[in-house]
């Protein structure tokens, strides 16, 4: 399922909308987040000769799309708006003699700076994260990757309403020889749900329903996040 979550992810940033895969802990998302990276660098998209520090222990140049984790009412963008916790930012250039980056915000397409301790303290790769960290993030499509027991029922609500377009979730089976669908490892995992029956209802409604059905393979739809 971590393939089928990344190249969907994949295929939603090539046609130019925002996304952001949501994974169930850390060693996961520094993964996708250095194979992101690493495809980017490789078709050009991103200079890795050139690059900052940041807090996850990574580290992003012109291209990168990067993840502010702190709030900071000091650093302002073009129109005076401060930097928020989950705000995603395109690096635009190589950094600055002092270690700071200008980029732009994805959430509102304004241009921002970012000095290097801002950098190394609270901010890392944007391109996966965990369900808590994705809590203030806005996109166009999510990606979220569940394992059983891996989840609770607020925090899959946090991941799969984080995009404006389109929620997805990708159920990862422990064996794939079981065949009784992603309701017990939603089961697992939100357990603590009192609507936890309805959690269920639509996972029978949405699981594969074999060749000639349209549902992808452990994947769950969801409607997208009513805007605001």
């Amino acid at each position: 399922m971590v393939d089928d979550a990344y190249n969907r992810w994949d295929a939603d940033i090539r046609t130019g909308k925002t996304s952001i895969l949501i994974a169930p802990d850390n060693d996961t998302v520094a993964m996708l987040n250095e194979r992101a990276q690493a495809d980017r660098v490789g078709s050009g998209a991103v200079d890795a000769e050139a690059t900052v520090d940041l807090s996850d222990g990574l580290h992003a140049g012109r291209g990168d799309t990067i993840l502010a984790r702190r709030n900071d009412r000091h650093l302002l963008d073009d129109t005076g708006d401060f930097i928020r916790n989950g705000t995603l930012i395109t690096i635009t250039g190589e950094p600055n003699p002092d270690g700071s980056i200008t980029g732009i915000r994805q959430d509102n397409g304004v241009q921002i700076n970012l000095g290097a301790s801002y950098l190394a303290e609270s901010v890392e790769l944007g391109y996966a994260t965990t369900a808590h960290r994705s809590q203030g993030i806005t996109v166009d499509t999510g990606h979220t990757l569940v394992s059983e027991g891996r989840l609770t029922r607020e925090l899959f609500y946090v991941s799969m309403t984080r995009g404006k377009a389109g929620n997805h979730a990708y159920i990862s089976e422990p064996d794939p020889r079981d065949h009784h669908g992603v309701a017990p490892i939603l089961s697992a995992g939100l357990a603590a749900n009192p609507r936890r029956h309805t959690l269920h209802r639509r996972c029978r409604t949405h699981r594969p329903r074999g060749p000639r059905g349209t549902t992808q393979p452990g994947q769950l739809p969801v409607p997208p996040a009513r805007r605001a």
